[in-house]
């Protein structure tokens, strides 16, 4: 069970996704560090909406045995796409709280985790 066990709209969501990511880590500055993981989290969310939708419109209430597959996957692109969204922006706050533990006099994160040990 890898990635070609999803569905078209998944991949083109976690790589435009993931293509975001990558563009904003490239050109990482203050604003970019502030704006992304809020960029990052929306598309994931709105593609889970998305999917969501996309799902219940191919739904077939006559013939609900056939539409449950077709609905899962769509829940398939939808979770998908929100980890993709949430894990990228989280690589941001990671990345924040690294470099302002390396900029201040402040103890880093590594050492106040050690200090409370």
């Amino acid at each position: 069970m890898g990635l070609e066990s999803l569905s078209a709209e998944t991949l083109l969501f976690i790589i435009i996704i993931l293509i975001l990511a990558v563009i904003f880590h490239v050109r990482y500055d203050n604003r970019t560090s502030e704006q992304a993981p809020t960029i990052l989290t929306t598309l994931g969310i709105f593609a889970t909406f998305f999917a969501i939708a996309l799902g219940l419109l191919r739904f077939d209430s006559v013939n609900i045995q056939d539409s449950v597959p077709q609905l899962l996957d769509s829940m398939k692109t939808a979770f998908w796409a929100s980890v993709a969204g949430v894990g990228s922006a989280l690589t941001f706050n990671f990345r924040k709280l690294y470099s302002k533990s390396h900029q201040t006099d402040q103890p880093s994160f590594e050492d106040q985790l050690l200090d409370v040990c």
